[in-house]
C-alpha cells in the first residue's frame, strides 16, 4: 500500500490477523525473487508480526494484539528496510442510539453527544473509536435537518427526520444506524406577561411583543425598573398549550453587557419562563436558551432600555401642529399613512431621545393601525374608512389623543340627468346619491349630497338649486342647464353633478291596429292635434321628444286619464317594459265620437329623472 505512512496507519481490530506481502512496481515479488528478508514489531504487545520462511521471508502475517499503534519493520540481507504502520483499535460491538426524538427549534442547533443517556451509546464501552469525530452521519431529510461533520444537527424546516451515523473504522458495524429522530418546530419566544410584578407603569408599552413573536436580531423596548417574563412557544401563534415544555429543563440566558439587564430562571414547574428586568439605560445583546434532555430551543435579540417618561402638562399628540377631538377630526384619506409625533406645549416635537418610551395605540385597529409601537412617533396606516382615536400613553399611563377620520376619496363624478316636457309647469329633485348621481369607487365616504356645497346652477331661469341640493325645473321654458357642486374632503371642485333638458315633444303612434288611411304608424300628436281612432281599433303611443334624436320616453311611468268621453274611449296603460321600447300606453275606440285625455309621465331610471304632463288631448273615434 503506497498511501500507508506514519500519518495513514492501517487499521486492525484486536484479533485480527492480516496477511501483507514485498512489493514492487509490478506487483507481488515471488519466493524467486527475493529471500532472506526479516520482520520485526516495534511495538509486539500492540501488534506481532511473523515472516514465512516457506517463500523466503518476502510474506508476513500481522495479528493486532491490544489498541495502540505499531510499526512493522522489513529488512533485507544487505540491512535496506521498508515499514508498514499499523493502529490496532478495540472494535465496536454494538451502536445505540437515543429513542427518544428530540424537539428543535427552526434554526438552532443540537450537537449529538456520546454516553449513557445521550444521543449514541456504543458496546463495548472501552472500545476506541467512540467519539462522534470517528462517526459519518447523515439526516434523512435535508428540508427538514441538516449534520455536518462534527455532529452539529440544525433544524431548517418544520417537520420530522432521522439522523443516522455509521462508524469510520469498525469490522462489526459497516451500515449507517438511526441514532435519534429530530422533530423541528416552528418556535417562537414570546412576551408572555406585560406587568408580572404589577409594578410596571404603563404595561400596554410592551404590546408590540405580547402573546407575539420577537424575531432573531429584534429590539425589544423596555423602561427602566419594568419587568418582564418570556416564554418558548411550539408554533407562532400564542396559546398556554404551546408552551415549549421538556424533560430535565433548564433555562440559561445572557447579555453582553452587565448591569443593563438580568435574568431569572423561572423552570420550576411544567410551564417553565424566564423573567427579564430592565436595570439601567442602554442596549445589550441578549441570548435566550431552553435545554433538556428532549430538546433545545434559542433565540437571541437586543434589548433597549429607555428612561422614564411623563407628559408635561400642555403635552399633546398630532399629525401636523394642531389638536384634534372626536368631534373635529383630522381628516385623512385612505389612501395615504400619516405619522402623529409627540408635541411639547410649546409647539415643537420631543426628539426620539426625550420621548422614545411613550407607546402608541388605536382604538380600532380594524380601521387603522399604529407603528413602531413605541417612541417619539408613530406611523398610522389605514385599512378602511372610520373614525380612530390615536393614543400616546406614558410610562405613569397618562394620555394623549389625535383623531383622524379616514375616508375614500371620490375620484370622480357621474351626473344624473333630468329630462322634462315643455309646458309641464315647475317641478323639485332632491338630489340623492345613487339614484341622481354616482361616484368612483363605490365605497367613497362622502358621496351623499349632504357632503357637497356650493351649488351653482349654469341656467338660472331653466333650473335653480338651493344650498341643500334641492333642483327647481321651470318646464315653461326650454333649453339645458348644468347643476355644479363641490366637496373639500373628496376631491371634487365645481364638478357637473346634474344635467337638466327640457323640450317640446308629442305623442307618437308606435303602432295602429286599424286602416293606415286613418293612422299610421310613427304618426305624431300635439297637444292641439286630434288622434282620429276607428271604432273598434286602437293604437299605442309614447312620449317623444324633439331633442337627444328624438328620444321615446320609455322608461317612466306612464299615468293617462280620461276626463271626458268615457263612454267614447277606453285607456290603458303598460308600465312593465313589456315592449322593446318600454313602457306605453293604448287608446280604444268604443264609440263614434269625440273624448279628451290627460298625460303624465314620471319617474327615473340609471340616474334620470323624466316629467312630463299635459293636458287636452283631444281624440276623434270615426
Amino acid at each position: 500500500d503506497k498511501t500507508n505512512s506514519s500519518s495513514n496507519s492501517r487499521y486492525i481490530p484486536v484479533g485480527q490477523t492480516i496477511g501483507v506481502a514485498l512489493c514492487g512496481d509490478n506487483g507481488v515479488y515471488t519466493k524467486d525473487q527475493l529471500s532472506g528478508f526479516t520482520w520485526t514489531s516495534s511495538d509486539t504487545s500492540v501488534a506481532s508480526v511473523t515472516g514465512s520462511t516457506e517463500y523466503g521471508g518476502y510474506m508476513g502475517t500481522i495479528t493486532g494484539n491490544k489498541p495502540g499503534f505499531a510499526t512493522i519493520t522489513v529488512t533485507d540481507g544487505q540491512g535496506n528496510k521498508r515499514y508498514f504502520y499499523i493502529r490496532v483499535y478495540k472494535d465496536i460491538t454494538a451502536m445505540t442510539g437515543n429513542p427518544t426524538t428530540f424537539k428543535l427549534g427552526k434554526g438552532n442547533e443540537h450537537h449529538l453527544e456520546v454516553g449513557s443517556g445521550e444521543d449514541i451509546s456504543f458496546t463495548p464501552a472501552d472500545a476506541t473509536f467512540t467519539t462522534t469525530y470517528d462517526l459519518e452521519f447523515k439526516s434523512s431529510n435535508t428540508s427538514v435537518t441538516t449534520i455536518d461533520n462534527n455532529a452539529w444537527v440544525k433544524g431548517v424546516g418544520v417537520g420530522t427526520a432521522t439522523v443516522s451515523a455509521k462508524p469510520l473504522h469498525s469490522a462489526n458495524i459497516t451500515n449507517f444506524q438511526i441514532v435519534r429522530t429530530f422533530q423541528v418546530y416552528d418556535h417562537s419566544l414570546q412576551l408572555i406577561h406585560k406587568d408580572p410584578d404589577g409594578n410596571n407603569s404603563n404595561p400596554a408599552f410592551y404590546d408590540e411583543f405580547a402573546h407575539k413573536p420577537i424575531p432573531e436580531g429584534a429590539t425589544l423596548y423596555m423602561v427602566a425598573g419594568d419587568m418582564v417574563n418570556l416564554a418558548f412557544l411550539y408554533t407562532q401563534n400564542y396559546s398556554s398549550d404551546n408552551r415549549v415544555k421538556l424533560t430535565n429543563q433548564h433555562d440559561f440566558s445572557t447579555a453582553t453587557t452587565s448591569g443593563i439587564v438580568s435574568f431569572i430562571d423561572k423552570t420550576s414547574g411544567t410551564t417553565p419562563y424566564v423573567q427579564l428586568k430592565a436595570l439601567a439605560v442602554g442596549t445589550t445583546n441578549v441570548s435566550v436558551v431552553l435545554d433538556g434532555d428532549d430538546g433545545f430551543f434559542g433565540r437571541s435579540f437586543k434589548v433597549q432600555v429607555l428612561p422614564k417618561f411623563t407628559w408635561a402638562s400642555g403635552d399633546y399628540v398630532s399629525h401636523s401642529d394642531y389638536k384634534t377631538t372626536s368631534t373635529y377630526p383630522s381628516n385623512q384619506v385612505t389612501t395615504k399613512s400619516v405619522v402623529v409625533k409627540a408635541v411639547k406645549s410649546d409647539g415643537t416635537a420631543y426628539s426620539s431621545s426625550e420621548a422614545a418610551p411613550v407607546s402608541w395605540s388605536s382604538s380600532d385597529e380594524s380601521i387603522a393601525t399604529v407603528s413602531p409601537l413605541a417612541g417619539s412617533q408613530t406611523t398610522v396606516t389605514p385599512k378602511k374608512a372610520g373614525l380612530v382615536e390615536i393614543i400616546g400613553t406614558d410610562n405613569s399611563g397618562n394620555t394623549r389623543s389625535f383623531w383622524i377620520q379616514f375616508y375614500v376619496p371620490i375620484s370622480s363624478l357621474t351626473p344624473g340627468n333630468f329630462v322634462g316636457g315643455y309646458t309641464s309647469g315647475s317641478t323639485t329633485v332632491n338630489l340623492t346619491y345613487a339614484t341622481n348621481y354616482s361616484v368612483s369607487p363605490s365605497n367613497a365616504t362622502y358621496a351623499s349630497i349632504d357632503n357637497f356645497y356650493n351649488f351653482k346652477s349654469s341656467s338660472t331661469a331653466l333650473a335653480t338649486v338651493s344650498s341643500s341640493g334641492v333642483v327647481t325645473v321651470d318646464c315653461d321654458n326650454t333649453g339645458n342647464a348644468s347643476i355644479t357642486a363641490s366637496t373639500t374632503r373628496a376631491g371634487v371642485t365645481d364638478a357637473v353633478i346634474y344635467n337638466v333638458l327640457v323640450s317640446t315633444w308629442h305623442l307618437r303612434c308606435g303602432t295602429y291596429f286599424g286602416s293606415s288611411s286613418v293612422m299610421a304608424d310613427g304618426s305624431t300628436y300635439s297637444s292641439y292635434s286630434t288622434i282620429p281612432i276607428e271604432n273598434g281599433k286602437e293604437g299605442t303611443f309614447q312620449v317623444q321628444i324633439d331633442k337627444n334624436n328624438n328620444e321615446i320616453i320609455g322608461r317612466a311611468n306612464y299615468k293617462v286619464t280620461v276626463t271626458s268621453g268615457t263612454d267614447v274611449i277606453s285607456i290603458s296603460e303598460a308600465n312593465n317594459w313589456a315592449s322593446s321600447n318600454g313602457n306605453y300606453f293604448r287608446i280604444h275606440g268604443l264609440k263614434t265620437g269625440t273624448a279628451k285625455f290627460s298625460v303624465e309621465v314620471t319617474g327615473t331610471y340609471n340616474r334620470t329623472t323624466y316629467y312630463f304632463k299635459r293636458s287636452g288631448y283631444t281624440v276623434r273615434v270615426q
